[in-house]
C-alpha cells in the first residue's frame, strides 16, 4: 500500500512532541515496518529540519517568509484588532496550506500512485483534496473546546457552550467533505456524531515502546533519590496544572519527604486567583507557598529523557480536563506507573478505577488528593497489581494488534471509494 500521512505535528529525533506529533511519527513507522510504502506530509509555519526515518520520505511544506509578510499586512489593514487579524490571518495561510497540500498529493501520484492519504482534521488540509485519490480523516480534537471553555478553570467542555470560530467552521466543512472519518476514542466519536452529525470509525492509537537508548542526565539532575509524583505534556489549564497547583500545598506539607516533578511544555497562563501572568511551572510554585522548593520543573525534553523520569516517579498525575486518547497516560501505564487522571475526560476508556489505576472528579484538587493517597497507601505488593494491570491493559496498542485494524480500515475506505463520493 501506497499511504500518505498529512499533518501539522511530527515528532522527530531532537523535538518533544505531543499526542498528533507522536501518532504520526507511529503509525507512519508501523505501515513502513509492515512493508508499505509511506510518505508523510508535514505542513509547518515555516522550514524546518526534519531528522527522521531514512526510508519514510518527509516532504516538508511551508509558507515562504516573503508571502508571510503579506498575510500579516493584508490582515492587519482589515482591521484594528489584534485577535480579529491573526483569525484572518491564521485562515488564509490554512487556505493556502491546503492548496499546496493538494498539489503535492498530485505530484506524487503522478509519479506513484497513491492508495490512500491520512489527514489529521486540525487545519482543514483536505479541503481541495482530488476526490479521485481516497482518504480519511482522523479527528484528533476539536478546537473550539480545547482551546475555548477547556482551557479556562470552570470553563465548559461541552461543545455547544464553546462558540465556533471561522477555522473552526471551515475544519468542520473539510470533515463532512470526508467521506470516511475515525477516531481514537468513543469520547471523540461521540462528540463528532451528536454535535456535528459525523459517524466515526473508532480505533485507537497504537503505542510503540521505542527500543532506543535512555538518557538519564535529566533525572539524575534533578530528581535522583527523591521521592516525586509526575505531572507531564504541556503545562496549562487544559490539562489540568490548576488542579495540581491547588493541591500541591496541602499534599506537601502533609508528605514532608515527597516531591512534585514537572516535565513539558511550560506556557504562560493568568493566575486563576489574582490575575497575575506567570508561567505554569511558577503558578504550581506560587500555590505551594512554602513548599515551593519542593516543586521541580525538570523543562522540555524529549522521549530519552523523558522515560528515566517517568520510571523513577511513585506515579504519575493527569488531570487533563477533556482528552482525545492520551499518550501521556498510554505512556506511563505501559511502563507500570500508576495513574491518578480525571474521569469522564476519555480517560476510562483506558482506565478502570482502582484496578489498574484511579479516576478523580474534573476540576477537583481535594479529590485528586484522595486519589493519590490511595495509591500512596497502598502496600508494595497492592502497588505492584495495580501496576501489572496497567502494563496488561496498553498491550492490546501494541503495533502487532493495531495495525490490522488499520489496514482492514484502510482497505475498506479503498475499496468503498468509488460508491461513496
Amino acid at each position: 500500500m501506497h499511504i500518505i500521512f498529512v499533518t501539522c505535528e511530527l515528532a522527530t529525533k531532537n523535538n518533544s512532541s505531543g499526542g498528533l506529533a507522536t501518532f504520526t511519527a507511529n503509525i507512519s513507522r508501523i505501515f513502513r515496518n509492515n512493508g508499505n510504502m509511506v510518505e508523510i506530509l508535514w505542513v509547518t509555519t515555516q522550514e524546518v529540519d526534519s531528522v527522521f526515518d531514512q526510508d519514510i520520505t518527509v516532504h516538508n511544506l511551508y509558507i515562504p517568509l516573503e508571502e508571510w509578510k503579506e498575510y500579516d499586512y493584508i490582515s492587519n489593514l482589515l482591521t484594528d484588532n489584534e485577535e480579529e487579524a491573526r483569525e484572518i490571518r491564521i485562515n488564509w495561510q490554512n487556505v493556502y496550506k491546503a492548496k499546496m497540500v493538494s498539489s503535492k498529493i498530485q505530484e506524487i501520484n503522478k509519479v506513484n500512485k497513491i492508495d490512500v492519504v491520512h489527514f489529521a482534521n486540525h487545519c482543514f488540509f483536505s479541503l481541495f483534496m482530488d476526490p479521485k485519490i481516497p482518504f480519511v480523516t482522523r479527528i484528533s480534537g476539536f478546537e473550539n473546546i480545547w482551546f475555548g471553555g477547556g482551557d479556562r478553570v470552570g470553563g465548559s467542555v461541552e461543545y455547544d457552550d464553546n462558540p465556533l470560530s471561522v477555522s473552526d467552521k471551515i475544519e468542520i466543512h473539510a470533515m463532512k467533505k470526508s467521506p470516511f472519518v475515525m477516531a481514537p476514542s468513543n469520547l471523540i466519536a461521540e462528540l463528532g456524531y451528536k454535535n456535528i452529525g459525523i459517524s466515526a470509525e473508532v480505533i485507537e492509537s497504537p503505542f510503540v515502546l521505542e527500543n532506543f537508548e535512555y538518557d538519564d542526565s535529566v533525572f539524575y539532575e534533578y530528581l535522583n533519590e527523591k521521592k516525586y509524583l509526575l505531572v507531564y505534556g504541556s503545562l496549562r489549564y487544559l490539562k489540568g496544572v490548576h488542579v495540581i497547583a491547588h493541591m500541591a500545598q496541602n499534599f506537601l506539607e502533609k508528605y514532608q519527604d515527597r516531591y512534585i516533578a514537572l516535565a513539558g511544555n511550560d506556557m504562560l497562563l493568568t493566575d486563576d486567583t489574582d490575575g497575575v501572568e506567570l508561567s505554569a511551572s511558577e503558578y504550581v510554585k506560587k500555590h505551594a507557598g512554602k513548599y515551593a522548593d519542593r516543586v521541580i520543573y525538570v523543562g522540555r525534553i524529549v522521549r530519552e529523557q523523558l522515560y528515566p523520569v517517568i520510571e523513577g516517579a511513585e506515579l504519575c498525575i493527569l488531570p487533563s480536563r477533556i482528552e482525545n486518547l492520551s499518550n501521556s497516560c498510554i505512556e506511563a501505564m505501559a511502563l507500570g506507573k500508576i495513574v491518578v487522571a480525571t474521569g469522564g475526560a476519555s480517560y476510562e476508556q483506558l482506565i478502570r478505577d482502582g484496578e489498574n489505576g484511579y479516576l478523580c472528579e474534573r476540576d477537583n484538587p481535594n479529590d485528586f488528593l484522595r486519589g493519590v493517597e490511595k495509591v500512596l497507601s497502598l502496600s508494595e505488593m497492592e502497588k505492584r497489581a495495580v501496576s501489572l494491570n496497567a502494563e496488561k491493559t496498553v498491550e492490546r496498542l501494541r503495533p502487532d494488534r493495531l495495525y490490522p485494524q488499520y489496514y482492514k480500515y484502510y482497505e475498506k475506505v479503498i475499496r468503498e471509494w468509488d460508491s461513496r463520493i
